[in-house]
């Protein structure tokens, strides 16, 4: 088989198999092992091989993050029931989509003037979230108004943890939340 020919039939596969993860990286990583197979003079047998490897491992990652995910959408579920618990006059939403991108998990609106905007966390918190919580309160101050008091607040579904001011941010454990927002409301 003449080297354009393989050229072109391993271009061929990379858009075939690239094409149906629409991954970039893989796409072109599957492009620098082409060229490496043609100039060593492999066989596409051999870069079928070594593209089967790849995308194993990129299989196991997606398997992975997806469980991630799960586990995050069940934490959420969880703080949602709890706030549903809250007594009457309170008013929660859940997943509250931001125009422009992003959502907030829930936003618990108190019968007095205070908004509380619950990001949830599975087991732990990072600072980036902190940021987040901020560009939240951002997003709800021209939202909801200025008339509301707007407060941040992080809830690690696995904690117990008792309510504490980080970086201006409400973190709370699932055990203390509504107790919390019942007392700050």
């Amino acid at each position: 088989m003449a080297a354009n020919a393989k050229t072109a039939a391993l271009e061929a596969l990379i858009e075939a198999h690239a094409g149906e993860l629409k991954l970039p990286t893989v796409k072109a990583r599957f492009r620098g092992m082409a060229e490496e197979a043609t100039h060593d003079q492999q066989t596409p047998i051999a870069y079928l091989a070594a593209l089967a490897v790849v995308l194993g491992r990129g299989a196991r990652r997606l398997h992975h993050e997806a469980g991630g995910y799960r586990l995050g959408a069940l934490s959420e579920e969880r703080v949602g029931a709890l706030l549903e618990g809250l007594p009457a006059g309170w008013l929660v939403e859940h997943d509250v989509e931001k125009r422009g991108g992003g959502d907030i998990d829930h936003v618990a609106h108190s019968p007095g003037a205070t908004t509380f905007l619950v990001d949830t966390k599975r087991s732990r918190w990072r600072g980036e979230d902190i940021a987040q919580a901020h560009r939240h309160v951002e997003w709800a101050a021209r939202h909801y108004g200025r008339r509301r008091a707007i407060v941040p607040v992080i809830c690690v579904q696995r904690s117990r943890r008792g309510p504490e001011t980080i970086g201006g941010v409400q973190v709370v454990g699932a055990t203390y939340l509504v107790a919390y927002l019942r007392e700050h409301g």
